[in-house]
């Protein structure tokens, strides 16, 4: 394909980083792309009707904003799950709508294993003693209630990427895993 006879226009909703701004500038010899933060509805809809295609984070796209993108062919979420497109409108408007399933598993895990961990080993309440200047407890009914996540069973609802991944990362700390289908 001839790049100097492609120009899309992306509406990229959501604001960015210094990383993609540099990736996407990359491209801008045959992608326009208009940068409109997720809180901002006047950009928004002043840009909707130029797009081609749109780039999605969180901020709910209801059928009033999909009608208003008359040139839009794509409503793309940069994540799992659609439940924040209204599906039925972009359907009528002839705008196909993808996601990225599993995109985000690697993050999601990190912070599923983050707050087990935090949970186990009292983080919360260690560090607020140790910020009010009580220093790390040396409560002798401490050791019964500090965890190690190894030799714990742990129940995961579901078994989609998220859930694979953290049981990969649970099973090689020595728990055991559970889970069940949805």
């Amino acid at each position: 394909m001839d790049r100097e006879t492609v120009a899309l226009t992306v509406l990229a909703h959501f604001t960015p980083g210094r990383r993609v701004l540099d990736f996407v500038a990359a491209e801008s010899d045959w992608l326009d792309v208009r940068w409109c933060a997720e809180d901002d509805d006047a950009t928004l809809r002043r840009e909707l009707p130029g797009a081609d295609v749109i780039w999605h984070v969180l901020r709910p796209l209801s059928a009033a904003d999909l009608e208003l993108a008359a040139k839009c062919r794509l409503v793309h979420k940069l994540g799992a799950g659609v439940n924040t497109i209204d599906v039925d409108a972009a359907s009528r408007c002839g705008i196909a709508v993808a996601n990225m399933p599993g995109a985000n598993a690697p993050s999601v895990t990190e912070g599923t294993l983050l707050l087990m961990l935090a949970a186990l080993r009292r983080l919360p309440v260690l560090d607020r003693a140790t910020r009010e200047g009580r220093g790390w407890p040396s409560d002798p009914g401490l050791g019964e209630t500090v965890r190690d996540i190894g030799g714990c069973t742990v129940g995961l609802v579901g078994y989609g990427n998220i859930a694979k991944q953290v049981e990969a990362v649970l099973a090689t700390l020595g728990a055991r895993v559970l889970h069940t289908s949805t």
